[in-house]
């Protein structure tokens, strides 16, 4: 009766698991540490987009409240001067105001006033 040998006794099995186990675990070890760092770099870079998305409209409102402002003053001087009404200074300053979006929730200070609730 022939003798047969066990695959786990064998040479080939021992020299496969001395070879590949390192290998497997210094990939999986590589392949780990590649995630984490793609992971903090997306991470990272997501943040700089929104920062830089936030600083842009920042600037943008900045300087469409500077024009409002600007336009606003011209506007005074002409009550001031009697060319317009009161009533039309607040029109025009609507108008103003609803020209873009974003300023239009940013230009709380010119909202028409609210009638406040009488108490009884």
């Amino acid at each position: 009766m022939p003798y047969k040998i066990k695959f786990k006794n064998s040479i080939l099995f021992r020299v496969g698991v001395s070879i590949f186990l390192p290998v497997f675990i210094i990939f999986s070890l590589m392949f780990y540490l590649l995630y984490n760092n793609t992971e903090e770099l997306t991470k990272e870079k997501y943040i700089n987009q929104l920062h830089e998305i936030n600083l842009k409209y920042a600037d943008y409102i900045t300087n469409k409240l500077s024009e409002l402002a600007s336009k606003t003053k011209l506007v005074a001087k002409q009550i001031e001067t009697g060319k317009i009404s009161i009533e039309n200074f607040l029109d025009i300053t609507y108008e103003i105001t609803n020209s873009d979006k974003l300023i239009y929730g940013s230009a709380i200070a010119l909202a028409p006033p609210t009638p406040s609730p009488t108490t009884n």
